[in-house]
């Protein structure tokens, strides 16, 4: 607290000035503290010099100040929020204006509604995907008149209980109608609006599915249709299968009686040393065995496509099978004047395979090798690397071309017409032995070049696993 009774005698300095210039003599000063803050003083003043003030006026002076500066820091305080105020108004004003873009802009539907059910607010898009010009048409209006008869109760029930439990989040699928009487596919996401822990309305995102949902339709269709289409399938394969298993019984037994009976007509030739007839009896005998040869492989493919074939597994020696098929191909090497090589492995030994299969395998490509080949040679190899056997089985003969290489597999092909002509066969034995080979857990290659000859080669498993050849 300042008391100055004689401003003018007592010198201020610079502070004194100021009361001397307003002709004020004396002044009590009282310093406005907020805190241990200073923010100002409060004075009274006299244009005469005055005794010392009394304690009560001291006092007095006090209380004023503190009333001040209560009264000075709640205008303060009031700006202070007043400021904050224009500054939160502000934000959300923008934020605001923010969002009306967005919503405006958006490519979604988005439309709201209160809890009796009634439209309050629809965006452009909504405008326009359901057929009107402005949101007058569509605000007041209550939801169930935009949708489609049949699935009225259904939303009807998914709102109410979705607002019963206060589902933060729900989805629904339904047929819309717009003002044009079209139906309209909508998926929407729903939200619930809340005020003091209370559902006021929804707020929903929806989207035009129509296309997704005819395409959904179409598949659906196309589904009926496959499966009806699978069904005659499978009973014509059924059929097929009875068919085949009929003939192969029917046509086996007369044609092993025609080879039978034409084998045993050439030794009683050959006795009678009456050789006039053996030419044709020999052809009636390989013609049936061609024959019956074709019907083998027809129903060693049908079984192989209807998953009817099975593994006979047993261990078997790799060398004495291979010396078996040399022996039933030598006829035909030595018809076609052809040398063979056979480069075998120390340590080939034995396989646990389906032998029948295996031997089946092998004498078709030994069989291919000679047939194509002639004044040549023939080269069996066998090894056995990382737990599987190879048989490679190469030749010098006519070779294929890139073209046909990309078809060798496939059922009833060979190189061309002109190859049927020429060496017969049905081109269904390299098909059957790749299937052999996958049924085994193997595997098959080649590789040709035409007019040089080709190499086939043959992976399988040391030892079968059942399981594994099932799973091929």
């Amino acid at each position: 607290i300042i008391f100055a009774e004689n401003i003018s005698e007592q010198g201020l300095g610079s502070e004194g000035k100021i009361f001397t210039q307003q002709g004020i003599q004396s002044a009590l000063l009282i310093p406005l503290n907020f805190g241990r803050e200073t923010i100002g003083l409060l004075g009274i003043g006299s244009h005469k010099p005055a005794s010392p003030c009394q304690q009560d006026t001291i006092e007095a002076m006090h209380m004023v100040s503190i009333i001040f500066v209560n009264a000075l820091m709640r205008q303060k305080s009031d700006e202070r929020l007043m400021a904050e105020r224009q500054r939160i108004e502000a934000t959300l004003h923008t934020n605001e204006q923010q969002y009306k873009q967005l919503v405006e802009k958006a490519t979604d539907m988005i439309y709201r509604i209160n809890v009796q059910g009634y439209c309050t607010y629809v965006n452009p898009i909504t405008i326009r995907t359901m057929g009107y010009t402005n949101d007058k048409e569509i605000i007041g209006r209550h939801y169930t008149e935009f949708i489609h008869p049949d699935f009225r109760t259904m939303l009807v029930n998914a709102y109410h209980h979705q607002q019963l439990n206060q589902i933060e989040n729900s989805y629904y699928e339904f047929v819309a109608i717009g003002k044009d009487h079209k139906p309209i596919w909508l998926g929407q996401k729903v939200q619930i609006l809340t005020e003091q822990g209370q559902v006021v309305g929804f707020q929903a995102l929806a989207r035009d599915i129509t296309k997704r949902r005819e395409t959904e339709e179409k598949l659906r269709t196309r589904s009926k249709e496959l499966n009806a289409t699978n069904a005659k399938l499978a009973k014509a394969l059924r059929a097929k299968d009875e068919f085949l298993a009929n003939m192969s019984h029917e046509l086996r037994t007369p044609l092993n009686a025609v080879i039978g009976y034409s084998e045993m007509l050439q030794e009683d030739l050959r006795e009678m040393d009456y050789m006039e007839f053996l030419p044709d009896l020999e052809r009636i005998e390989s013609a049936g065995r061609h024959l019956l040869q074709l019907i083998n492989d027809i129903l060693d493919l049908s079984k192989i496509e209807a998953g009817q074939a099975e593994l006979f597994l047993e261990w078997f020696d790799v060398d004495a099978l291979v010396n078996e098929v040399v022996g039933l191909i030598r006829p035909l090497l030595d018809k076609n004047n052809n040398a063979l090589e056979i480069n075998r492995s120390d340590e080939i030994g034995s396989v646990y395979a389906d032998q029948m299969k295996v031997r089946q395998c092998l004498f078709n490509l030994l069989s291919n090798a000679t047939k194509f080949t002639e004044n040549g040679t023939v080269t069996v190899a066998l090894d056995r690397l990382d737990g599987q056997v190879v048989f490679r089985v190469s030749d010098t003969g006519v070779g294929m071309s890139n073209e046909q290489l990309g078809r060798i597999f496939e059922p009833f092909t060979q190189a061309d017409l002109s190859t049927t002509r020429k060496y017969g066969g049905t081109g269904l034995g390299l098909s059957i032995t790749q299937r052999f080979c996958e049924m085994m857990g193997g595997d098959i290659s080649v590789i040709s070049k035409f007019g040089e000859g080709s190499t086939f080669t043959m992976w399988l498993p040391v030892e079968v696993s059942l399981t594994q050849s099932l799973a091929e």
